[in-house]
């Protein structure tokens, strides 16, 4: 059956085209090493996202490094995926997907013939932890027990939906106040303790964000009091420091605000969950979700979509009412 099954497949990739007979030289084969290292350095990518890649490439090297890409089989992916930490669900779909996306390359590149990797599921993680929003009722709490100096970061990560890059990076000149919006167009991120700042991942990150006019009078006075007077000056920096505020030292502050709420539970990331709920209740559809968020797909943008409490029961209460009338 084995023997019958390979030969239908090259057969059918005779038929396509696909077949390529110097693929059984001994002379072109290559291993997963000597192959994922090119396939990395061909790659036009964020600092952070090579040095992740890097890390998962090194555990990677351990299974398949020595392997020929034609050695590495279906089964041998499938027992190498079963056998790992499944504990940390996370690391195992990004190991799964990188290895997956690196075979495609091969593929495309008709160094082998298909690709291994094909575990339904296999490359997604499932979330680990329910998310729940914070209340307005929590978010102001959480807004007094922050230091003065970043109270109005945490209140734009959450009405505006900001990630902690953008955040950290918006500067004066970023800000139009007049037009009660924030452009952002750029992003920093932490590699090995070094600040980087570069363009969002994708076209869509490159967006202006509608500020709640709630928010433009305590803007205005943060920015007066806290920020240097120049154009490039950053709105949110490092205690006594015009550099960037990294997440560490917010952290610390952070961690005694969601207490004072008693939200232990709250990540500052997910304040960008709250931001979508929020949007969502004041009648955002999903495609202004996405341009709100930074998105370029519908999957991504209801990631960050969430029911908030109370919100079923009002839903079956307007039922009702559209049936007694």
């Amino acid at each position: 059956m084995d023997a019958e099954g390979w030969l239908a497949m090259n057969h059918a990739a005779i038929t396509e085209g696909r077949w390529r007979p110097n693929l059984t030289r001994k002379s072109e084969r290559i291993s997963f090493a000597e192959y994922s290292e090119l396939w990395l350095q061909r790659r036009e990518l964020k600092p952070r996202t090579r040095r992740e890649y890097e890390k998962l490439l090194e555990d990677l090297l351990v299974e398949f490094g020595r392997k020929e890409l034609q050695a590495i089989t279906s089964e041998r992916v499938r027992r190498w995926y079963e056998s790992l930490d499944q504990s940390t669900p996370s690391r195992r779909a990004h190991l799964y997907a990188l290895l997956r996306t690196v075979m495609g390359s091969a593929v495309v590149e008709e160094l082998i013939i298909v690709n291994p990797c094909h575990l339904r599921g296999a490359g997604k993680a499932k979330r680990a932890r329910k998310i729940r929003p914070a209340s307005q009722a929590e978010l102001k709490t959480m807004t007094e027990a922050m230091p003065d100096q970043w109270r109005m970061l945490l209140q734009l990560a959450a009405w505006c939906a900001l990630r902690f890059g953008e955040l950290t990076e918006l500067r004066r000149k970023d800000v139009d106040l007049a037009a009660g919006v924030l452009r952002i167009s750029r992003g920093v991120t932490w590699v090995d303790g070094e600040s980087i700042v570069g363009v969002p991942k994708s076209e869509a990150g490159i967006r202006d964000v509608s500020i709640p006019p709630h928010l433009l009078v305590p803007l205005q006075e943060h920015m007066e009091e806290f920020a240097a007077p120049d154009r490039d000056a950053l709105l949110f920096t490092a205690v006594g420091s015009p550099e960037h505020l990294n997440h560490g030292t917010l952290y610390k502050a952070f961690r005694r605000a969601r207490t004072a709420a008693g939200r232990e539970d709250l990540r500052l990331h997910d304040m960008r969950h709250t931001g979508a709920v929020m949007a969502a209740q004041a009648g955002a559809t999903t495609r202004e979700l996405m341009d709100r968020l930074g998105h370029t797909t519908s999957e991504m943008a209801m990631r960050y979509q969430h029911v908030s409490d109370g919100r079923q029961a009002e839903i079956a209460r307007r039922l009702s009412e559209m049936a007694e009338g």
